[in-house]
């Protein structure tokens, strides 16, 4: 490790935390940190680099840069997000961390934004979003305005607002978490920090697993509705030589999504220097920095080992998945302990109290695995199966149907620009002609191999949840019937489709199940003072429920335990 500056800064409000890990073109959001409203000692920058080299688009903007470290990491390892989060933490002197884009633009109101946002409400986490622009004359970047990036080519600007605040249907996946994220450096470190978790390696991480355990832990999530960063075009945005962990699909953590189902505030793998800043409180810098990186990363990082395994290494290794789905049952697996349940600690739920059980199993992952499997009764596997094979079936033709339609669109639009080309270029030769075609087919079969990847994470991470839902009625079922009335609230008309049908047959307990498709309806049900509920039992698909979990997580403060996420 190596330390190029040190902040001479004495306690300023905000700790902007940057990262490179050898990929940042340029800097330019540090030139707009230089034309902020409020004063200069109000906040400062730190830059955490993951490998020995220093960045020349920094050295640019060298004296607006507090604090300068190269963790010095070696060349053969992926990159890890999360332990340059928890460098910055460390480092860092502010009440306030700010973790953003370290090639953003910022208008002048933006730290005082910040400032003014936490002197409302200290507990708080902060989301600003971001709007981006894919227009190529940009890039290099060349400073354009404000107006010109909100204009041509932004492909998220509705009306002055971004797509994710406006879209009421999945916030989770249309808002951009890792634009900038806000929180108090004292929350950070009490909830311990980043998760340093094999799982996050690479692409698949973000600051949003610190908000998601930050709400779980009590704090509000906001997202500001007048101040944006936002982001131009340049080769290689959307990640270059990506790892991938455990995901959705849609390249959120299914390992983050899990702990925030499940309530979780630890992480799985604290970073042994936030752990002693945690336990002890005023240790010095250079003792914390001299702890920071495990010396087993070295070895279990390395792009080697895991580029053996390839895209399958979850799958090939599921012992070091930190939360998986067994058919239907919870599996949590930390430190050489593996434990198996069916929801989120039933055990501690009042209205589950005397059942009866076997969970939760804990043991080696191989003897919870082989118990779980033995719990399963006949009528429980064959439902499962039953409902695997409705759902896939249903999502396959969708995905189908999507595909097609979009084809359609995208070769009409190529073959109109194609024509329109047509007239002012001279006619390719055949090997010119023949040599584009070939990189065309195989574009189109990156394309086509992506999607199909996608439709499978996707489809598995929806059945998985259902799979879920099953187990829990089946097990849960006289206890549903008993005392309290009980509602399913679900995220889609399908899915309340089949419980309902099931129960109409018999093989679920039959109850009310109430569909919930947007911030409407979530406010409808679970918004601010909202307690018309509270003598029922609230059962929340986890799909649903990781949505839309900023209000349903209010809302479980005011309720308590009856709010049981599945």
């Amino acid at each position: 490790m190596k330390i190029i500056k040190t902040s001479e800064r004495i306690n300023p409000k905000v700790s902007l935390i940057l990262l490179d890990w050898n990929v940042r073109e340029s800097f330019h959001f540090l030139k707009y940190l230089s034309t902020q409203s409020v004063p200069r000692h109000q906040f400062e920058v730190i830059l955490i680099e993951y490998y020995s080299g220093i960045s020349k688009p920094a050295q640019d903007h060298r004296d607006q840069i507090d604090s300068w470290v190269l963790l010095e990491m070696p060349e053969d390892l992926y990159y890890h997000k999360h332990l340059m989060y928890n460098a910055g933490i460390i480092l860092s002197r502010g009440e306030i961390c700010v973790i953003c884009d370290s090639d953003a633009m910022a208008r002048p109101t933006f730290i005082k934004t910040i400032i003014d946002e936490f002197e409302k409400n200290k507990n708080l986490v902060l989301h600003i979003d971001q709007f981006r622009n894919q227009r190529e004359d940009f890039y290099p970047f060349n400073y354009p305005t404000f107006e010109e990036v909100l204009g041509e080519g932004c492909r998220n600007n509705i009306n002055g607002q971004t797509t994710g605040l406006v879209d009421k249907t999945d916030p989770l996946h249309n808002r951009n978490y890792g634009a900038c994220m806000c929180a108090p450096r004292s929350k950070l470190i009490k909830i311990g920090g980043a998760d340093e978790h094999i799982d996050y390696l690479g692409h698949i991480c973000g600051p949003y697993d610190m908000t998601f355990r930050l709400v779980n832990d009590g704090l509000k999530e906001i997202w500001h509705e007048e101040e944006f960063t936002m982001h131009t075009w340049h080769p290689g945005a959307a990640g270059v030589d990506n790892y991938l962990g455990p995901h959705d699909g849609r390249h959120v953590s299914t390992t983050s999504i899990a702990a925030l189902n499940l309530g979780q505030t630890e992480p799985f793998v604290i970073n042994p220097a936030v752990s002693m800043l945690r336990n002890n409180g005023s240790t010095d810098r250079e003792t914390l920095l001299g702890t920071l990186i495990t010396p087993q990363y070295l070895e279990s990082w390395k792009r080697v080992n895991l580029d053996k395994l390839g895209k399958d290494y979850f799958e090939t290794k599921p012992s070091e998945i930190s939360i998986l789905n067994h058919r239907g049952f919870r599996v949590t697996h930390n430190e050489g302990k593996t434990h198996g349940f069916i929801v989120g600690k039933p055990y501690n739920l009042a209205f589950l109290e005397n059942d009866q059980s076997i969970f939760p199993i804990t043991g080696t992952f191989s003897e919870v695995i082989k118990k779980l499997n033995k719990a399963l009764t006949l009528k429980v596997t064959i439902l499962l199966l039953l409902t695997r094979f409705v759902f896939k079936a249903r999502l396959g033709l969708a995905y189908l149907q999507h595909y097609i339609a979009t084809r359609y669109y995208f070769a009409k639009k190529s073959l109109f620009a194609q024509n329109k080309k047509s007239s002012k270029t001279k006619k390719k030769s055949p090997k010119v002609k023949d040599s584009y075609q070939i990189t065309f087919l195989k574009k189109r079969f990156r394309h086509f191999a992506s999607r199909i990847d996608q439709f499978n994470r996707e489809t598995s991470f929806m059945c998985e949840s259902l799979d879920r839902l099953i187990l829990f009625l089946l097990t849960y079922q006289n206890n549903l019937r008993i005392e309290k009335k009980s509602v399913l609230y679900v995220h889609s008309r399908s899915v309340k489709l089949w419980t309902t049908f099931l129960g109409t047959i018999r093989l679920l307990p039959k109850m009310e199940i109430r569909l919930i498709e947007n911030l409407d309806d979530v406010h409808a049900v679970f918004g601010e003072e909202k307690t018309d509920n509270i003598n029922k039992n609230l059962l929340i698909s986890s799909l649903l429920f990781s949505r839309f979990y900023s209000i349903i997580s209010e809302f479980k403060k005011r309720t308590k335990d009856n709010v049981i996420v599945i």
